[in-house]
């Protein structure tokens, strides 16, 4: 392997050691469960931001970084699939500022490892994918005058980089010229994928209305607030910055809420003769499991919200499954206010409801529910025993 990084002997989330819940999670949204790397390093700043937010739920906050990592991997594929036809013709992929590896497990079951790169300012991360996804890792640095760093080959480039989640949290002052940086590695014909946080979803007070916005704190533990905040900006900056830096005879597409149906995706293509093929980009559904009860019937109840974000799509199918066999399917049929003034108009119908008959499931079994949209893409509402899953809407 490429780069400087020490071997990585930290300590280890085991999250698939100890709960048959996130086995049953992994069996059903990974590629080849039996290769799928489980472990977790102890300082993964997207995990451990989690466990603050759940108050150190561990059950949900693993679902939401396996799940998460899911849907990132998603959408790369759709856009590597439309302007590429497929992983099987990316030779080289950056992942900049890849963190700990959330979504390089799953890239790493699309891509060999030694046709993958990951580059991030800590050393111990570039350690720890080194050793537990096999890829190619360079430590980054801080200052875009220095990058590339040592180790990390700009020629003949990358046929794709990815940056998530990493211009969300650069101030104006690097903005441009990291886009600058990591541009310049993109190879003939290849992309840049990036991620950022829209206007749209800050508050700003009266007067003129902002294009950019940097506040100086992050989930980060540790990075410098000034160098890595957290950013919101506008299409308009967006696409201006980039008119400014890169060459001219790029395209650039937006994907609204293209991350997780949060933060914004722009592809920057070096072909744009392949990038005029019109991308149908399609999101996940969005839901929660609200209620795991025992009714007085004896029947395991379930109940929740589920709705799709897609234009003209649709809930599918709510599934659920015990062991290998679906035991029971629902539709949203309830009117949820709440939800819609949450989330969005599209939520306004998707409350749904549905139970298990009690020779069906018992206490020590998996249940596992999943929302399906017409696009055939998956949201995991529970994945846990039944007991459990009881034992935790009591408590």
């Amino acid at each position: 392997m490429q780069g400087s990084a020490s071997n990585w002997s930290g300590a280890l989330f085991r999250p698939a050691d100890d709960s048959e819940g996130i086995r049953a999670f992994l069996r059903d949204q990974t590629v080849s469960p039996e290769s799928f790397n489980t472990v977790i390093s102890a300082h993964d700043e997207m995990l451990l931001y989690t466990l603050q937010v759940t108050k150190d739920n561990y059950h949900i906050s693993y679902l939401d970084y396996f799940g998460a990592g899911r849907r990132i991997i998603d959408t790369i594929r759709q856009v590597v699939d439309w302007y590429f036809g497929g992983f099987g013709k990316v030779t080289r992929f950056l992942d900049f500022a890849s963190g700990y590896g959330r979504a390089i497990r799953y890239l790493v079951q699309e891509l060999p490892p030694e046709r993958v790169w990951v580059c991030d300012i800590y050393e111990e991360a570039i350690a720890f994918q080194r050793q537990w996804h096999g890829v190619n890792g360079v430590v980054s640095v801080s200052d875009p005058d220095a990058f590339p760093p040592a180790g990390l080959p700009s020629e003949p480039g990358f046929d794709c980089i990815t940056a998530v989640s990493f211009f969300s949290h650069i101030p104006k002052e690097t903005f441009a010229r990291w886009m600058t940086k990591l541009y310049g590695l993109v190879a003939p014909g290849g992309m840049m994928v990036f991620s950022v946080h829209d206007i749209s979803m800050t508050v700003q007070g009266g007067g003129p209305k902002k294009d950019f916005i940097f506040y100086p704190n992050s989930e980060s533990r540790s990075l410098d607030g000034q160098e890595y905040g957290t950013t919101y900006v506008s299409e308009h900056a967006v696409r201006e910055i980039i008119a400014d830096v890169l060459p001219p005879h790029v395209t650039v597409h937006r994907i609204p809420k293209g991350i997780s149906y949060y933060q914004d995706v722009y592809i920057v293509a070096d072909d744009p003769a392949r990038a005029s093929v019109p991308l149908d980009f399609k999101h996940h559904p969005q839901g929660w499991n609200n209620s795991c009860t025992i009714g007085a019937s004896g029947n395991l109840e379930l109940s929740g919200w589920a709705a799709d974000p897609n234009p003209g799509g649709g809930i599918k199918e709510i599934q659920v499954i015990v062991g290998d066999r679906v035991v029971q399917r629902c539709m949203p049929y309830a009117v949820m206010p709440d939800v819609a003034a949450k989330v969005g108009e599209f939520a306004r119908l998707s409350g749904w409801w549905c139970q298990v008959g009690r020779e069906q499931v018992k206490p020590s079994d998996v249940v596992l529910v999943k929302a399906i949209n017409a696009s055939g893409f998956e949201k995991v509402l529970v994945a846990d025993t039944m007991q459990r899953a009881i034992s935790k809407q009591v408590a």
